[in-house]
């Protein structure tokens, strides 16, 4: 929706961002505002004058005023009863639930690995985490539930995101919503830019140790050749697990989160590398920002009004850069037996005569620390001895370690904090779609986005500038990498009020958190982007083999995050349209009218011959938008005459497969696949992973890339873009209204800013 603006207003609408939007679910539509100058202006002929014409785009914000927990009520709602509608059907059937949307036994390639890392991991077998553990039990909420390991995938900050989570315990039941752990069936919920998303999984887990079978003689002497006791021992428990284990034995949490996070994102390959914040984010919505420890200006301060509110309304985590060992010659070198690029998060802080410490939690369950106060230090004499009970410590613990206060602070880089919001508080957010050409010489300026917002009482603020989350599709994000930074004034005056915290690249957001009096707000925004691939790596990676099927899942992705942007509508052919959606529409009532002419006229049809019934509705789905009329893509066609063919016979065939499977894929380069929509393993280039099944399943037909056939125009060749959102949280009694423009291009011929 958007608002054009000037002294004496006027429209103009581009081809591409003016359609109809799909958005994600639990996400309003745009809200309407009405022209800035009461109404549409009609155009009038004059003569011309000195006088400058000023044209501006603004977009309506899409959420206005949005309880920050009421949307995550309605996924979690959602979530439970389809965990609850799916495990009645599986009782019904006597059969275990088994995801075929991300099936590790039979496409275990499409789960593990993405387009450009693809021969990562090599697990050997799969089993149901009844298969696994005796007696499993999902969550114990005992100190010992924090207590995990990370396994194969390097999601070290995924892990210690999960370990701080459990300080607070109704985050793990937010996260974990529903389960029927008889029939494997599992229901999570995570935040993606704006809304949730509810995520459903099995309980099937991959495993590293191989069947009994698949010893060579010397691993089975050492079982004495007994294979019962070799499946009972070996092949039982948390050590069996190939990825994240729990250190509690039976504890299955731990595991399936990190499965279902990584279904979210497309598999276990997406998940690697990241920030505890982000991560947090993820799975409770809060707002995380940046700190470095360097700058904190008055330790005492910040030791007060932050670490002591640790895991009350604000979760911590901590990093160090890993050391450059070309001087010492000492590779991954240690301080004082941490090691850098590990995530590490903070149980609690706690003062006891007169000393403050910090209470720390090590992802991989070992701590390493070895500074003053580690477990047998010799600072912890028969006196201190005694606080260990106040500190919620014990010597030997699982990956749980002490330090002094301002040893906290010059150990650590970085410190991560994330705000977690009640039910107090509510969020206004506005996105757009910013493109630039590459590569592109101009100014670092502020003014790249501009967005203005109105504040009717005073109210405690947040104010978040984010691009949104690329881990859904980074192999396909751009040839780019962004940051950004934004600076805050009242409208009126020239003089910023306030300027974002740090960022880097790496960061995804940028926040401001200050008390705000009513008024109006001007928040500038200032991007910054850094090469990182090929402009034609999308051309390169399709020309070397990239896996089209799973191409075409990560591309809906993308689809589904430059949906949320205001002036931007992807490619309808990418968004998924929801099940409930197709069977409210019209064509599904058409159908049956058709059902009914079939009982009529197609009695006497025979072998290849057909009744065509011609079915018109008198429903027509209109969406206005910019003063212009289109069909909504969701019913485009609905009121008009539909044609149904119904054919005696079998259909014919096509490349050996049913020429009534999907259409071909959009933006994939050459013709459509000859594989079934369905295939249940991954197509050529075949990788062989040796896991435990008889027989295996064959592979399907090689699809061939055709080097001469053209590239449709959305191959991503020409795009260098991201989507970019302002997020305002205030309290429940001061919802703001925000709109946001894009800077207009240099190169307009008019003698003002040209409209976007």
């Amino acid at each position: 929706m958007s608002v054009a603006s000037s002294r004496r207003t006027r429209s103009r609408s581009r081809d591409r961002g003016h359609g109809t939007s799909q958005y994600p679910p639990h996400m309003p539509p745009p809200l309407h505002i009405p022209h800035v100058n009461g109404g549409p202006q009609p155009q009038s002929r004059e003569k011309k004058s000195a006088k400058s014409m000023v044209n501006v785009v603004s977009y309506a914000q899409q959420q206005l005023g949005v309880s920050v927990t009421k949307g995550m009520r309605k996924a979690y709602d959602e979530c439970k009863a389809t965990v609850e509608r799916i495990a009645a059907q599986c009782r019904a059937k006597n059969r275990r639930f088994r995801d075929v949307e991300f099936d590790l036994e039979n496409d275990y390639d499409r789960c593990l690995h993405n387009l450009s890392e693809n021969n990562l991991f090599s697990v050997v077998d799969i089993r149901r985490v009844g298969e696994i553990f005796e007696k499993p039990i999902f969550y114990s909420g005992t100190a010992k539930s924090a207590e995990a390991i990370q396994g194969a995938v390097e999601d070290c900050y995924l892990i210690s995101a999960l370990s701080t989570m459990t300080s607070v315990d109704r985050l793990i039941k937010n996260l974990c919503v529903a389960r029927d752990e008889e029939v494997g069936v599992y229901g999570f919920i995570f935040y993606r830019d704006c809304y949730w998303v509810p995520v459903v999984v099995d309980d099937l887990l991959f495993t590293r140790v191989p069947k009994y079978e698949q010893l060579t003689p010397v691993e089975k002497e050492l079982y004495h050749y007994e294979k019962d006791k070799y499946n009972a021992t070996a092949r039982k428990g948390s050590e069996a697990l190939y990825f994240a284990r729990p250190t509690k034995e039976g504890e299955t949490w731990i595991p399936l989160v990190e499965k279902a996070y990584a279904k979210a994102h497309g598999d276990y390959a997406s998940v690697m590398y990241g920030r505890t914040c982000d991560a947090i984010e993820d799975m409770t919505g809060g707002v995380s920002n940046l700190i470095l420890t360097k700058d904190i200006f008055n330790p005492d301060t910040f030791w007060e009004e932050e670490l002591l509110k640790a895991n009350h309304d604000r979760l911590f985590g901590c990093w160090f850069k890993g050391l450059d060992g070309n001087r010492s010659g000492v590779k991954n070198a240690t301080v004082d037996g941490l090691v850098g690029n590990l995530s590490h998060s903070v149980v609690r802080a706690v003062e006891i005569r007169g000393k403050k410490f910090v209470v720390l939690r090590d992802p991989w369950g070992d701590a390493g620390w070895e500074g003053h106060w580690s477990d047998g230090s010799k600072e912890w004499t028969s006196e201190w001895l005694e606080i260990l009970p106040e500190l919620g410590h014990s010597f030997g613990g699982s990956g749980q370690f002490i330090m002094e206060y301002k040893d906290f602070l010059n150990v650590w880089q970085e410190i991560q904090r994330t705000i977690i919001f009640d039910d107090s508080w509510v969020m206004s957010s506005q996105w757009l779609h910013v493109s630039q050409p590459l590569p592109s010489i101009k100014a670092f300026t502020f003014g790249e986005i501009s967005y203005t917002f109105s504040l009717a009482v005073a109210s405690p603020a947040i104010i978040v500038l984010t691009k949104y989350d690329t881990r859904y599709f980074k192999d396909i994000q751009g040839p780019c990498i962004w940051n950004l930074d934004f600076i805050l004034a009242k409208e009126g005056e020239t003089e910023p009020l306030e300027q974002s915290s740090y960022s880097f690249f790496y960061t995804r957001s940028v926040t401001v958190e200050l008390e705000l009096e009513a008024g109006d707000y001007v928040v500038l925004a200032r991007l910054d982007a850094a090469p990182t691939k090929d402009k034609d790596y999308f051309r390169k990676g399709l020309a070397s083999g990239w896996d089209r099927r799973k191409l075409a899942r990560i591309m809906t992705e993308r689809a589904k995050g430059q949906s949320i942007a205001s002036n931007y509508k992807p490619n309808p052919q990418l968004l998924p349209t929801p099940a409930s959606t197709i069977l409210a529409s019209e064509q599904v009532k058409a159908d049956k009218i058709t059902r009914e002419a079939v009982k009529t006229y197609a009695g006497d049809v025979k072998p290849g011959e057909s009744v065509t019934v011609t079915t018109t509705t008198t429903t027509t789905t209109i969406v206005a938008k910019n003063g212009k009329q289109e069909d909504s893509p969701l019913t485009r066609g609905a009121s008009r005459g539909g044609i149904n063919n119904i054919t005696a016979g079998p259909l014919p065939f096509v490349n050996g497969y049913g020429a009534s499977r999907e259409p071909g894929l959009v933006g994939l380069g050459g013709p459509p696949s000859p594989s079934p929509p369905h295939s249940p393993v991954s197509p050529q280039p075949y990788t062989s992973i040796p896991l435990a099944r008889d027989p295996p399943i064959p592979p399907p037909p090689v699809m061939e890339w055709i080097p001469s056939a053209p590239l449709p125009n959305d191959v991503l060749e020409e795009d260098n873009s991201t989507v970019i959102g302002l997020k305002v949280y205030t309290k429940k009694k001061a919802p703001t209204v925000i709109t946001g423009r894009l800077r207009p291009p240099s190169d307009s011929s008019t003698n003002g800013p040209a409209p976007y």
